[in-house]
């Protein structure tokens, strides 16, 4: 995934959220409907649908505050990697403190 990919996905979650919290707005006006009141079935379901809503959205708002990669100075070349390479150093990282702690108990 290239920089450019990044802002694309960062700038397609932003409008995702402002989209959901419409949603959330509009359930929430629907259910303070005099008519909706005792329609306790089609109540029920808009409740379900506006408490997804809002699950999801809290969701993906915690989700986009989140560094889902932890680049260090001196590594900028991973910017432009792909999750090929991502993977790889991750098992290898794994396989190297897995040995560190055996040496460590070992000793």
């Amino acid at each position: 995934m290239y920089i450019q990919d990044r802002k694309t996905l960062a700038d397609s979650l932003v409008k995702h959220l402002k989209l959901e919290k419409q949603s959330i707005e509009r359930g929430d006006k629907l259910l303070n409907y005099a008519w909706l009141q005792d329609k306790k079935g089609l109540r029920a379901l808009i409740e379900s649908w506006r408490d997804d809503e809002k699950r999801h959205h809290r969701f993906l708002k915690e989700l986009s505050e989140k560094q889902f990669i932890s680049i260090s100075s001196n590594d900028l070349a991973s910017v432009f990697r792909d999750e090929e390479f991502f993977e790889k150093r991750y098992q290898t990282s794994k396989e190297f403190r897995k040995k560190l702690e055996e040496t460590a108990k070992g000793s």
